[in-house]
């Protein structure tokens, strides 16, 4: 390496990762939040959770040794079904998230 230092992930997000995320409107320039591989590792598996992909077939992208990971760490239950059931509580406690504070 000739006396230099090798490039860090911290570096390859900053200069990359970050502004093509800016780029696609994934955040704003100056959104103070973290960003990084590991986000789009959680987005990847939410995401093909989802659309239906198999769960092992998510495990294995993910190199997870159990499937239980891939479920309940790394996808996010973003359903209709759940979405439905949520409102229903919401209705049948008669708090809407308008009148939260």
């Amino acid at each position: 390496m000739k006396g230099k230092q090798p490039r860090s992930a911290s570096i390859l997000v900053e200069d990359h990762v970050r502004p093509a995320a800016v780029k696609v409107g994934i955040l704003t320039a100056d959104d103070p939040r973290r960003f990084g591989f590991h986000n789009l590792r959680h987005s990847l598996a939410s995401f093909l959770v989802s659309v239906g992909t198999n769960p092992k077939v998510v495990q294995g992208l993910l190199r997870h040794s159990d499937v239980h990971t891939t479920l309940q760490l790394y996808s996010q239950s973003v359903s209709a079904d759940r979405l439905a059931a949520q409102g229903t509580m919401l209705d049948a406690t008669g708090v809407r998230p308008e009148l939260v504070n």
